[in-house]
């Protein structure tokens, strides 16, 4: 499992200690002298810790007027959901696999973004068009920021790992942390990556982080009711069929959209990981 924090473009390896119940992160960075340790019983402190370690580290930089240097990723050696915590602590997170890696989206990825999705294909059944320009595309990423920011949605740009661009996006959207529940969406990608291992290893990955490491009880997955090729694919995955909220939302072409609801509960996630493993290893 390859699971990471990020903040301000630093990355966190982490790992839990079972001796001592106790997580364990570190910032690593090219200069091992500046490397720094932290550690937090629970998912909420270290998060905490890792951002004051960051900002130090940066402030240090500054101070002694030294660039600074660009993280290595790490790997999280121990699930973080044997950490028992009240409340779902979704936060911004780096998931890699093996052909992608998922990553706060950020304006790093405004061309590439750009560059695919000002295909108008892609966009038919999601909430908005496709990208007119630049601008477009950079106003996108900048409302999913704030959303991250207020702890409404985490999108995530999928970066392709041989050609290192990205090629789609999706993410964490209706965060309930209380209830401990999610929902899955806003998905898209460049059409020459549709129908490739692309989507069920981004699906596999989040799942994961969801279930196994954030303890989540409900993961969501919804598609407009025109969009039978989206609903089969949910349905191969093992997500069943909930209903349907009928005139849900009058999509950005007039259209009355029906939105049809999927979920995976946590009783369920084991037949389901199983499931997407074989279709990743065939």
């Amino acid at each position: 499992m390859e699971n990471m924090m990020e903040y301000k473009g630093y990355i966190a390896a982490v790992a839990y200690d079972d001796a001592t119940q106790a997580l364990y992160g570190t910032v690593v960075n090219a200069r091992p002298a500046f490397s720094t340790v932290f550690e937090a019983t629970d998912v909420k402190q270290l998060r905490k810790e890792f951002e004051i370690s960051v900002d130090a580290y940066l402030s240090r930089c500054k101070e002694e007027k030294i660039e600074p240097t660009k993280p290595f990723y790490g790997k999280l050696q121990s699930s973080a959901a044997e950490i028992d915590t009240d409340i779902m602590d979704a936060q911004p997170i780096v998931l890699v696999g093996e052909h992608v890696r998922m990553e706060p989206i950020g304006q790093q990825h405004s061309m590439d973004l750009y560059e695919v999705g000002k295909d108008e294909s892609i966009w038919r059944y999601l909430p908005r068009p496709a990208f007119k320009d630049l601008e477009d595309s950079r106003a996108w990423i900048e409302s999913c920021i704030d959303r991250r920011e207020r702890g409404l949605d985490i999108q995530f740009a999928v970066v392709h790992g041989a050609e290192e661009r990205a090629i789609g996006s999706t993410g964490y959207l209706d965060i309930d942390r209380p209830n401990r529940a999610l929902e899955i969406g806003m998905t898209w990608y460049g059409v020459d990556y549709q129908r490739t291992a692309v989507n069920t290893e981004c699906k596999y990955l989040m799942l994961r982080h969801a279930f196994d490491d954030l303890g989540a009880l409900r993961v969501c997955l919804k598609t407009d009711h025109r969009n039978e090729r989206s609903q089969r694919a949910i349905e191969r995955i093992g997500a069943l069929r909930d209903g349907v909220l009928r005139n849900h939302r009058i999509a950005w072409d007039g259209a009355n959209r029906h939105s049809v609801y999927y979920s995976i509960i946590d009783s369920e996630w084991p037949g389901v990981k199983a499931r997407l493993e074989e279709r990743l290893a065939a």
